[in-house]
């Protein structure tokens, strides 16, 4: 498992355009994402994904930032020592944002089907 992690890594760092090592999830990704703009300030959302500079957050789980890197300003894959549930495990991420910000866009956790979230505006975002 580990091993596939660092090859993500590596090939996206390898890719046509220059990648960087950062060291924090970077701006234009931070906030609240939801499935739907209905779904923002829904308590419980399945879909729901709260990016802050150094973890995500889904419903259940948590993930802390082990490693990032970004491809351009739009593209970005993550290492992330994950916990909820009363599990923990050692999990990736990768995500790129649509051109006017709005669309996060993870094409990767089920092969085949983008998942495709939408910010939510600040005074309806949901804790999660």
């Amino acid at each position: 498992m580990m091993r596939t992690l660092a090859i993500s890594l590596v090939l996206l760092a390898s890719s046509a355009s220059a990648s960087d090592v950062i060291p924090h999830i970077p701006v234009q990704f931070l906030g609240t994402w939801a499935g739907s703009l209905e779904e923002c300030g829904a308590l419980g959302s399945d879909s729901t994904l709260r990016l802050e500079s150094d973890r995500v957050a889904y419903w259940e789980s948590f993930g802390a930032l082990r490693a990032i890197v970004a491809n351009g300003d739009d593209e970005i894959a993550m290492i992330l020592d994950f916990s909820g549930e009363g599990e923990v495990w050692l999990g990736t991420l990768q995500l790129s944002i649509s051109p006017d910000g709005e669309r996060l866009i993870d094409e990767y956790s089920v092969p085949g089907e983008p998942v495709v979230r939408y910010r939510c505006p600040s005074t309806t975002a949901a804790s999660i």
